[in-house]
């Protein structure tokens, strides 16, 4: 979020405070050249852990993000990533103690360690707590950063059907595309109801806002992730279940973006999705990309506080040595990535064992650390839950085609309403 400096341009200060602003001036231009800021990575797989290097880190403008401390953040040797387009790495990283950084602020530290993934991935993948307005914000402040649009070329959201990729595309890049045809693109995925939130919206504005900023060649994409479903066609629940691979089909988008294309992606998509060595079979995103790809994701985890991981969070908080949000930590062979998972992700989830729905909440990842899951994490605070208008669904014809929609989706599900419920913000 940009802040209206004009009320600092016509003032006149005394000769002392323009001396005094030259070295202050001075101290921010030199402290951030010394900092450096990087890890070691390779493939998680159910064997030996490896993790990836964000590399050498450049200071960005901090966002409207409230610091707290000024913070130390961890330091290794940086190296160049070989390999193909997807950035894979040949060889573990080693990691050192020594000359850790001074970080000037929370947020900076936060969006160097995000931005500084790129520079041996062409792929990272953050984790979305859908619904979160916190979590919104910092994604907002994170597009917004001056070094964004030169290190990343395309943003893959999970919230977005690519039947619509065209639409999306024109509103992107700032052509004036009618309200009900750009909102099917949300509108209308496989997950009903669940993208109502208007922090999808806000999202999608704001990408658009940040390509009016930027030269035509450094615009940004945002590759709609869901399966192109198309509801005029889906009469049955078997007619919906075949759009229901949708880790497969945003891997096959990913893998072309990438390997054809040779663009650097961020993932923005939900850490059910991201996170390693889950229990169940089902393969999810990264470890569709890395079976052809060892080591090519960049795992970031969005640690959130709730009333049940505040044991957890606290323990992460002593580990790290700072309570500032937001905060991005390795977690390869540190502290805090020795902590046990489980705690962390205790959303309510269900899923198929022996045939039979079970519930898994609190059990996904059994025996595995924090690194186990995943090569980073960024750590925001408490969540807040932006409600959805329902005057989107009163009386209006997407409500009453919501209602069609779940009336589908209810076939052979006693006791699953027909009405469109709030978008959960917990759902994976």
């Amino acid at each position: 979020m940009k802040q209206d400096t004009s009320q600092f341009l016509e003032s006149h200060l005394p000769l002392p405070k323009i001396v005094q602003g030259i070295l202050v001036c001075l101290l921010f231009v030199m402290v951030p050249l010394s900092v450096f800021y990087d890890g070691t990575v390779r493939a998680i797989q159910m064997g030996p852990v490896t993790r990836r290097s964000p590399g050498h880190l450049k200071p960005f403008a901090s966002s409207g993000f409230q610091s707290r401390a000024p913070l130390s953040g961890s330091s290794t040797e940086a190296s160049q990533g070989t390999g193909n387009a997807f950035g894979d790495r040949q060889q573990a990283m080693q990691s050192s103690d020594e000359g850790s950084p001074q970080v000037t602020s929370p947020e900076q530290n936060a969006f160097d360690g995000i931005l500084g993934a790129f520079q041996n991935h062409n792929i990272v993948g953050l984790d979305e707590p859908h619904g979160d307005q916190v979590a919104s914000e910092f994604r907002i402040e994170l597009i917004h950063q001056p070094g964004f649009a030169e290190k990343v070329d395309e943003i893959a959201f999970e919230s977005g059907n690519s039947l619509y990729q065209k639409a999306l595309d024109r509103y992107i890049s700032g052509a004036e595309v009618p309200h009900d045809e750009i909102a099917a693109v949300w509108r209308n995925t496989t997950q009903v109801g669940c993208c109502d939130s208007p922090l999808i919206e806000q999202f999608f504005s704001e990408v658009r806002n940040v390509n009016h900023t930027v030269p035509q060649a450094k615009r940004i994409r945002v590759l709609a992730l869901d399966p192109p479903i198309d509801w005029n066609k889906v009469h049955s629940r078997a007619d919906w279940v075949q759009f229901m691979d949708r880790d497969k089909f945003a891997a096959s988008l990913i893998e072309r973006e990438v390997s054809q294309r040779k663009r650097k992606i961020l993932i923005i998509m939900g850490g059910m999705h991201l996170y390693r060595n889950k229990s169940d079979s089902y393969p999810w995103l990264t470890t569709l990309i890395e079976k052809n790809h060892p080591g090519a994701v960049f795992v970031i985890a969005t640690i959130r506080t709730t009333w049940a991981t505040e044991s957890a969070y606290a323990e992460l908080q002593k580990r790290l040595g700072t309570s500032a949000v937001p905060f991005f930590a390795l977690l390869n062979g540190t502290p805090a990535g020795s902590l046990d998972a489980n705690p962390f992700f205790q959303f309510p989830l269900f899923r198929k064992v022996d045939g039979k729905l079970t519930n898994v909440t609190g059990h996904l990842f059994p025996g595995l650390k924090l690194q186990n899951v995943a090569d980073a994490c960024l750590i925001l605070g408490p969540e807040k839950i932006a409600q959805v208008d329902p005057k989107i669904y009163e009386g209006t014809r997407y409500g009453k085609e919501l209602d069609r929609r779940r009336r589908i989706l209810s076939e052979g599900q006693a006791g699953l309403a027909p009405a469109p419920p709030p978008p959960n913000p917990t759902q994976p």
